[in-house]
């Protein structure tokens, strides 16, 4: 399946939200241990990152090609952060869409952008652990301990 171009407006709110949880501490259910490690510049270059990465995988399969960019300042714009469930669907649309495969048949990939990309991984799957832990079966569940 070739990569779908993502809605341009996704970005900023996914950053408003990543950044919004680097105050979150260790212990709070909305903990996104991989935010908390990083700067908030390091997020907003991430998200950025990613942006470009579904970009140049749309032009790297498509006849179409499309030229847009995302203005960096609109990522650090206050604003309601999505809930965790619309921020894991909008991250796997994301993962979804990014085929680095797409992206090295034109230039090679910087190690920045292979850095955007592994951490969008990790903080996939630290949304992911959010999701399930605030689960009402989840928090009822035995630990076997």
């Amino acid at each position: 399946m070739s990569p779908q171009l993502l809605d341009i407006v996704i970005f900023p709110a996914i950053c408003r939200t990543l950044l919004h949880a680097t105050g979150y501490q260790p212990g709070d259910a909305r903990h996104i241990p991989h935010c908390f490690a990083i700067s908030e510049a390091t997020i907003i270059e991430m998200v950025y990152d990613w942006h470009q990465l579904n970009l140049d995988s749309y032009n790297g399969r498509s006849e179409d090609k499309v030229s847009r960019s995302l203005d960096i300042l609109k990522m650090t714009i206050p604003g309601t952060p999505v809930s965790p469930v619309q921020l894991c669907k909008w991250l796997h649309a994301i993962y979804d869409n990014i085929e680095l495969e797409a992206i090295i048949n034109d230039r090679p990939l910087t190690t920045k952008e292979m850095k955007a990309f592994k951490g969008l991984v990790k903080i996939l799957e630290d949304v992911q652990r959010v999701i399930l832990r605030s689960l009402p079966e989840y928090i009822v569940a035995q630990t076997g301990v």
